[in-house]
């Protein structure tokens, strides 16, 4: 970034990547931001099946298994409801991988060769290369863009794993001074693909979480997510409200308060501007 470049005055190219939007970009960055070194030197050494090699072992099962491989030891690993064994396979047709290892966040219907299972609209489905490598987890949608993708390393998808993506949203604005500012007491709370979440959309207006869906997956897990903003924001929430009945496709839904009061208006101020919004116009 900016500030790293002004500080460090690195002189020597070692990589780059090149995206038509800026949004896309920032998404990157903050993708490799969090990257370990490893990953990083695999990135720049053009060596992408290290990326995922690194990868991982932040799944705590599979350094369980790689590790008893190594000590050459039994272990049985209890099961869990959170996340079933088999989800349903979309396989990718040849060198249509690429998009996905720099890790961006949608998968085109054009480029799946086969369905394996039958996946409904809104399910959990896990993508494969054409040679059978695992590439990523995502939300499946019967549309051009089937599936939206928030997890390139076959992470257990629980509570816990929604707990750390809304935690890591809420602490970058939080860096920013967004929850402390004397002018303003609005500001975007989640912005889906920027903040490794395709499909969700929440916006906070004075105490008010505005959760919007884009995805049938995501429309899903509104009631986990509101317990979760409720945990990570305690007092500073009043209410939540769901406004996706415009943008959440296939399904119909009316928009209205999910948790707390409900409150028809509410007095926000956006740099020293006070206004009244209506939530439900």
């Amino acid at each position: 970034g900016a500030n790293y470049t002004r500080k460090h005055k690195p002189v020597k190219l070692m990589y780059f990547e090149e995206f038509e939007r800026i949004d896309e970009a920032y998404y990157r960055e903050r993708q490799i931001h969090g990257w370990s070194r490893k990953k990083k030197e695999a990135l720049i050494n053009h060596m992408p099946e290290k990326i995922h090699e690194y990868a991982k072992c932040i799944n705590e099962t599979h350094y369980k298994i790689s590790m008893a491989k190594k000590n050459g030891d039994n272990i049985t690993l209890a099961s869990t409801d959170a996340q079933p064994a088999e989800f349903p396979k979309l396989i990718l047709k040849r060198d249509k991988e690429k998009s996905l290892m720099r890790r961006h966040p949608w998968v085109f219907s054009g480029a799946i060769a086969k369905i394996q299972g039958e996946p409904q609209e809104g399910d959990l489905v896990e993508i494969f290369s054409s040679d059978g490598n695992y590439l990523a987890t995502a939300h499946y949608q019967d549309d051009s863009i089937i599936a939206k993708v928030f997890d390139f390393e076959r992470s257990a998808i629980d509570e816990a794993f929604w707990t750390k993506r809304f935690e890591s949203a809420i602490n970058y604005r939080r860096n920013f001074g967004f929850f402390d500012s004397p002018d303003t007491n609005v500001f975007r709370l989640v912005n889906g693909e920027g903040d490794f979440m395709p499909g969700l959309i929440a916006d906070f207006y004075n105490g008010v979480v505005v959760f919007q869906a884009h995805s049938v997956g995501m429309y899903r897990l509104f009631p986990q997510f509101a317990e979760i903003v409720c945990k990570l924001l305690g007092d500073r929430v009043i209410s939540i409200f769901d406004k996706s009945s415009a943008t959440i496709p296939h399904i119909q839904t009316t928009d209205s308060f999910i948790w707390g009061e409900s409150i028809e208006e509410r007095e926000i101020c956006e740099s020293g501007n006070r206004m009244i919004i209506n939530f439900y116009e």
